[in-house]
């Protein structure tokens, strides 16, 4: 495993290296470990058409999001026959959960017959699992002295749903931060990762979920060359001022 930087202002030409080392890699070895080019989600389009824009077809060089790459993994390990399941089927997931344990809940008690509450909930638990946080870490939390009487409760509630929510998806469903954490646990044993070079573009920070998987797959794989929008290098043990103009990124890139 090795680690590069490849660091520079907005529009030094950051992507322009990638697709140029991607490129002497394949000119190299077409027939080679895969070459990976990691993006967020709503880049991978245009990657895909930057790629087959400069190198045409090519089985090598792929352009994939952290879900999709989690997908790719799952399909070597297992795990992939787990049904995708969106916002929508988790709220009513939710929902049944909320009127069978409705006797439970201490705030949400007299919400259950509403709608709007459900949204929130489920955004803040897709939040939780960003960040690691599951339904025991709520309800230790809530249990814990000097909580006010307020959160505590709305704490209790949530512990609730995400541990119904939990066990609803469990072995069955999968939704898009499951992918992260599978694919933290899958990387070491994928075929696809072993001598990959993987490319990082596009992201300014890492949730600690999608941080995990990061490290994952950098161990798997051959080498990792990670582009960051920022002015300088930051050294790991130099934590940035935090009114630095680039101080998320740089925050970044010394985590």
């Amino acid at each position: 495993m090795a680690i590069r930087f490849v660091v520079g202002r907005a529009g030094s030409g950051k992507s322009r290296f990638v697709l140029e080392s991607a490129g002497e890699e394949l000119a190299r070895a077409p027939l080679g470990p895969p070459l990976i080019l990691l993006v967020p989600e709503q880049m991978t389009q245009a990657a895909d058409r930057a790629l087959a824009a400069r190198f045409g077809a090519t089985l090598r060089a792929q352009a994939l999001s952290f879900r999709r790459l989690a997908f790719r993994v799952m399909q070597e390990v297992g795990g992939a026959a787990r049904v995708p399941i969106d916002d929508a089927g988790k709220k009513m997931l939710l929902y049944k959960i909320a009127l069978r344990r409705a006797d439970e809940f201490r705030v949400f008690r007299r919400m259950k017959e509403g709608g709007g509450w459900i949204d929130a909930a489920l955004e803040w638990l897709d939040e939780c699992k960003r960040y690691r946080v599951d339904a025991a870490r709520l309800a230790e939390t809530a249990g814990a002295a000097g909580i006010p009487p307020a959160l505590r409760d709305k704490l209790h509630d949530l512990s609730l749903l995400g541990e119904g929510l939990a066990a609803e998806l469990a072995g069955k469903f999968i939704d898009s931060e499951d992918c992260l954490a599978l694919l933290a646990r899958h990387a070491p044993d994928s075929r696809l990762l072993s001598g990959a070079r993987v490319f990082v573009d596009g992201f300014h920070g890492f949730t600690p979920a999608e941080t995990a998987a990061l490290v994952a797959v950098c161990k798997r794989a051959e080498e990792a060359a990670i582009c960051l929008t920022l002015d300088r290098p930051y050294r790991a043990d130099a934590e940035p001022d935090e009114l630095d103009l680039f101080y998320p990124t740089a925050a970044t890139m010394t985590r």
